[in-house]
């Protein structure tokens, strides 16, 4: 038997996984299957809502990835490679010196694929699945031209060097 707290944590994730918790729910007694229902839903990882939440989310889809070995986190962190052009813009933001005074969904998008691509690029020099599924959405019709062309530099590409694109 779990204490309380884990088992709570862990029937979260496994109801934001998609399985059917309610033999364990009801196998709990009163006040902490109360409890458990007050508990608030874990984030999306796939969704890229431009928010600062979406930082996070990258980290989540990663650990999606090494836990499930699954193509689609993956193809979610490559779509972001699709934002260059707010990655652009942000990057001429930075070298002026000037100070945003809110975090804008561009200015957020615009971080998030230079994350998105240095992340891409050390696990495909480091991780032979992440090689094969880079290589795989190179060659797919599925994926955009655009972020094909992106996943084509990941070792090139300055702003993949470091996060943050510096």
């Amino acid at each position: 038997m779990q204490p309380p707290l884990l088992r709570a944590l862990g029937l979260l994730v496994l109801r934001s996984a998609g399985y059917d918790i309610g033999s364990v729910l009801g196998a709990l007694d009163l006040e902490e299957r109360e409890k458990f229902r007050h508990l608030q839903p874990l984030q999306d990882p796939f969704d890229l809502t431009p928010t600062q939440a979406l930082f996070t989310h990258l980290d989540m889809m990663w650990a999606v990835f090494g836990s499930t070995g699954q193509f689609r986190p993956l193809q979610t962190i490559a779509s972001a490679l699709g934002w260059r052009a707010d990655y652009d813009d942000f990057d001429k933001l930075r070298k002026s010196g000037e100070r945003p005074s809110e975090l804008t969904p561009s200015i957020v998008r615009g971080v998030v694929y230079t994350a998105a691509g240095w992340s891409l690029s050390s696990f495909q020099r480091n991780d032979p699945l992440v090689a094969d599924y880079i290589d795989y959405m190179r060659a797919s019709p599925d994926i955009p031209q655009s972020v094909k062309t992106e996943l084509a530099g990941l070792a090139t590409d300055p702003a993949f060097k470091r996060a943050g694109g510096q």
